[in-house]
């Protein structure tokens, strides 16, 4: 279940009007990644990331 932080600061208008989201998934040949994401409902900026938790050697 993502987990979601709602009227955050926007770094690009500095209204509170951000929802911050970040979620844990198990990808198929790549292990657990975290994917990020940063929306504001005023100027519509977006940003979005995917890390990985850990390394898988095949």
């Amino acid at each position: 279940m993502p987990e979601i932080l709602k009227d955050q600061k926007c770094p690009i208008c500095g209204e509170k009007s951000l929802a911050l989201t970040e979620d844990e998934r198990e990808v198929p040949f790549f292990g657990r990644m975290y994917l990020f994401s940063m929306n504001c409902d005023k100027c519509k900026y977006h940003k979005a990331d995917v890390e990985a938790v850990e390394q898988i050697y095949a």
